[in-house]
């Protein structure tokens, strides 16, 4: 698995309408590298100019209606690891990957998330240093 696919749409779990913050900062990077990316904020309506899903199974849904022949969603969580957690719990087949961005996740959500079987990328690592490597190794 990986978490970039050219048939792969995104979810930012926990986007922010704070410019400051890392779940604007993300969205954006998203946005920079004209990614289809959906921002999951259970109080905006809009961040970045991109509609937002109240909860991550909202965002499943809307991703697979704008985008049919997808193959999966990634999803680059951004909340703390109490939220992650219970989405975690939350997730269907449709998700096949997630990034735990720094400070977003504890041991057990990444347990709660590899015993769905999806792929898991944790440790420290952000998409904001490794995501343009990582989108040329899926030839992005």
């Amino acid at each position: 698995m990986a978490f970039f696919t050219p048939q792969r749409v995104y979810a930012v779990l926990g986007a922010s309408t704070n410019p400051s913050k890392f779940g604007n900062i993300i969205t954006n990077w998203y946005i920079n590298h004209s990614l289809p990316a959906i921002p999951v904020n259970p109080t905006s309506s809009e961040i970045l100019t991109l509609k937002t899903s109240p909860t991550l199974t909202d965002a499943i849904k809307t991703a697979y209606a704008e985008h049919p022949d997808i193959d999966g969603i990634s999803v680059s969580v951004v909340t703390p690891p109490q939220i992650s957690k219970k989405a975690m719990e939350d997730l269907g087949k449709e998700v096949k990957s997630v990034w735990f961005q720094p400070g977003s996740y504890d041991q057990e959500s990444i347990d709660i998330a590899k015993s769905k079987g999806v792929e898991v990328i944790a440790g420290g690592k952000c998409i904001l240093v490794l995501g343009e490597s990582m989108m040329t190794a899926a030839k992005l």
